[in-house]
């Protein structure tokens, strides 16, 4: 049991890479579009794992969205 728990702990920390944001998370924005809102403060901010390669943390996303779904259902949608 408690080795589940620590799993999806480590999955909430999990970083998120731009390619996965889509296919993962079902976020299809464009990196233009994502940056536009992220300066906005209407999507998590992203950080450098290297390069020119970004990602996000798992647990920011799924709050992210976890809000936006909670919009929805206040605004009766």
């Amino acid at each position: 049991m408690t080795d589940s728990i620590s799993q999806i702990e480590q999955s909430h920390d999990r970083v998120v890479p731009y390619s996965s944001l889509k296919t993962e998370y079902g976020v299809p924005y464009t990196r233009v579009h994502l940056l536009r809102l992220e300066k906005a403060g209407k999507f998590p901010k992203r950080f450098r794992v290297g390069g020119r390669k970004v990602a996000w943390f798992a647990r920011e996303l799924r709050a992210w969205l976890e809000e936006r779904s909670a919009s929805r259902t206040e605004n009766g949608a």
